[in-house]
């Protein structure tokens, strides 16, 4: 989802949820509107009932004065009807101006005050012309009775018409009241309409643009999921996904058999029981390693390891490691090419370096490279050696006689001879064309040099014996001797071999090739 969708979004999001929090507080202050009209309608009822009350108890109380005969009596009704009158009056003008403590309204409506002040009603008039004749009998004296009595009957027959004016203003707000709450009522549907309609909105223009977008990332995340997973299947090099403490996640198809585990087996397990357990240690070291350092700068060197498979055989492997963050969770990617065939191919070529490829026997190099490591040992362990110098005699003469394959066969034909004279643990080189070197690295026998030309000569012999040869193989051997403690180099004693070995073709009246 781009920024701009989630902006537009995110702004009808916001402007829905604001204008429902209007409709909200306008329902609310609806309602409290609707309770306020309900007990401004039960007040203004309570006070008309008690001016009904009070018109009629003035009345009574008024009649009772007129015909009480002792004074303590007519005191005591006087008293009553003070405060009957100050009572109407009180709430008469309650009526009119509006008392907050009671609830009455202090705004009557243009239908109230006409049918408080217009002459037709004109309730507020007989009321306070009621009271006004009620207070002149309060006032008269008990000798007053003719005077008394005439008020009495005024205030008989003007409380009626108080009643009636008292239910008709009572009506009269009961209409205006059921007219407010009927307008409020109507507002409030309106409300509740318009609150449906914005959320009808949101679920259109907001949650369902919303989840259609959230199911089309989840499709497309599923989607990259499955693609990166086949990429992974498909791999040729083993991939393994390991969290921060080292259990494996995921493990793809050539990882299975690179190490002939499946997936569900390998699963929760550490990683390293896939590792010989002479090299968990430098492995947990180096996870330790990149976790401290090359994480940080997401640069890893590809490293080598051993493998450990489930039959306990173990694999050459070439490992890189990258991190990545999935779900708030630090995961490591361990990347494993099988390096066997490689392996085969740098053996093969250091085999090459090292060997002579017509013979299969060492050559100068390897010979060089092999028998320095005796020296070393057997200067350590104080240790005899003896190196033989050997060489093909005529091999010119065989060269141009029969040609050089032929000459060829005479050096394959030499290099078996020695192989066949000597021990496989003495190091047999051929160090130029027809020259070769035989490096004796026990050398326990006092006669060990008759020992070995008798046992080369032997073989020689056997050779020139085939009827097949075309020719007779001739040899010329020198023999020096490698002493510990002396630090004669290997090549001094190959020099002093060499001329051992000329020496004894001057003897036997052989030439050099």
């Amino acid at each position: 989802m781009n920024k701009l969708s989630i902006r537009t979004i995110t702004f009808k999001y916001v402007s829905a949820l604001g204008l429902l929090a209007i409709l909200a507080l306008s329902s609310y202050f609806i309602l409290q509107e609707n309770i306020q009209s309900q007990e401004k309608s039960a007040a203004i009822i309570n006070v008309s009932g008690r001016q009904r009350m009070l018109s009629q108890r003035i009345a009574l109380k008024a009649h009772q004065l007129l015909s009480a005969q002792d004074s303590i009596r007519q005191n005591k009704l006087r008293s009553e009807l003070v405060h009957a009158i100050d009572l109407m009056s009180t709430s008469h003008n309650s009526l009119i101006n509006g008392n907050a403590e009671i609830g009455l309204p202090g705004n009557p409506s243009k239908t109230v005050k006409s049918m408080l002040f217009s002459s037709l009603l004109s309730l507020d008039s007989k009321v306070k012309d009621y009271l006004k004749y009620a207070n002149k009998i309060v006032e008269s004296s008990n000798a007053d009775v003719l005077t008394r009595n005439k008020d009495v009957h005024y205030l008989s027959e003007k409380s009626n018409q108080i009643l009636i004016g008292l239910d008709s203003l009572v009506k009269q707000y009961q209409l205006e009241s059921e007219l407010s709450i009927a307008w409020l009522q109507r507002l409030e549907l309106l409300i509740a309409v318009s609150f449906l309609g914005v959320l009808l909105m949101l679920a259109l223009f907001v949650f369902r643009p919303m989840t259609s977008r959230i199911k089309e990332e989840a499709n497309e995340l599923k989607k990259a999921e499955e693609y990166s997973r086949t990429i992974m299947e498909l791999s040729a090099d083993g991939i393994i996904i390991i969290n921060s403490e080292g259990i494996i996640v995921s493990y793809n198809q050539a990882a299975a058999i690179m190490f002939g585990y499946n997936e569900s087996q390998v699963r929760g397990s550490r990683i390293n029981m896939l590792v010989p357990e002479a090299d968990c240690y430098d492995h947990n070291k180096f996870l330790s390693d990149y976790q401290n350092k090359c994480a940080a700068s997401s640069q890893c060197p590809e490293r080598e390891i051993e493998g450990l498979r489930q039959d306990d055989t173990t694999i050459p492997l070439a490992m890189s490691v990258s991190e990545i963050s999935h779900e708030s969770k630090q995961l490591f990617i361990c990347s494993l090419r099988d390096m066997t065939e490689r392996k085969k191919m740098e053996d093969q070529l250091k085999k090459t370096a090292i060997t002579d490829v017509l013979t299969g026997l060492l050559n100068r190099r390897g010979f060089f490279t092999l028998s320095e490591k005796h020296c070393k040992l057997a200067q350590r362990n104080k240790q005899l050696m003896l190196l033989i110098y050997v060489d093909l005699d005529g091999m010119k003469i065989i060269n141009d006689k029969y040609g050089h394959k032929e000459g060829d066969r005479a050096i394959i034909d030499t290099a078996n001879i020695l192989k066949s004279s000597f021990r496989e643990s003495d190091i047999i080189a051929r160090i130029g064309g027809d020259e070769f070197v035989v490096l004796l690295t026990e050398n326990s026998d006092e006669d060990i040099e008759h020992i070995v030309t008798k046992s080369v000569m032997g073989n020689l012999k056997q050779h020139n014996t085939i009827d097949e040869n075309r020719y007779a193989l001739s040899l010329s051997l020198g023999i020096a001797h490698f002493d510990p403690c002396h630090s004669s180099s290997l090549e001094v004693i190959l020099t002093e071999a060499d001329k051992s070995m000329y020496e004894n073709k001057k003897k036997r009246k052989v030439g050099r090739n």
